[in-house]
């Protein structure tokens, strides 16, 4: 009789396990996830804006309709605040503060993608491309617009 031990050696698994995370029952829908200098990341639904910890999930409602809205895009634009994109325009949420706040200006609606390129701010919309330019007053970015395209044109990145 002939016994025969042999040990096999695989290659080692280094992945972390993603957890499934609920962010509440009427959200279904999620557009975006940010993520700041802390390590928080900030997820934008059809039901607003959350924030999860890597332990627990928070909604960060506002006081008005607006800001509860379809947030389709996000962007981190200091260590103060995130732009979000929803068919009503741009909001602008003070994450250091918690509170929403009123922009500057006006922005267009419908947007759906934002990108931030140096101080610079493109605004992907269903009316056009539109481009920013951020000055920093106060603490606050201001924004000087720049209106490229108004033409209906779809444009694929």
């Amino acid at each position: 009789m002939l016994l025969c031990f042999t040990s096999v050696f695989g290659q080692q698994a280094n992945y972390q396990i993603f957890e499934n995370i609920n962010l509440s029952t009427e959200a279904s829908v999620t557009n975006c996830f940010l993520q700041d200098e802390q390590g928080m990341i900030w997820i934008g639904s059809n039901k607003g804006l959350f924030s999860y910890n890597g332990y627990s999930v928070q909604s960060h409602p506002a006081p008005d309709e607006q800001s509860n809205a379809w947030i389709y895009c996000g962007q981190i634009i200091n260590d103060t605040f995130l732009y979000l994109g929803t068919d009503n325009g741009m909001l602008v949420y003070n994450y250091k503060t918690d509170l929403y706040e009123t922009p500057p200006i006006t922005f267009p609606a419908d947007i759906r993608s934002l990108a931030l390129q140096g101080e610079t701010l493109w605004i992907g919309t269903l009316n056009g491309l539109y481009n920013y330019t951020l000055k920093h007053i106060k603490d606050f970015p201001i924004l000087l617009f720049t209106l490229l395209s108004v033409h209906r044109t779809i444009i694929f990145m």
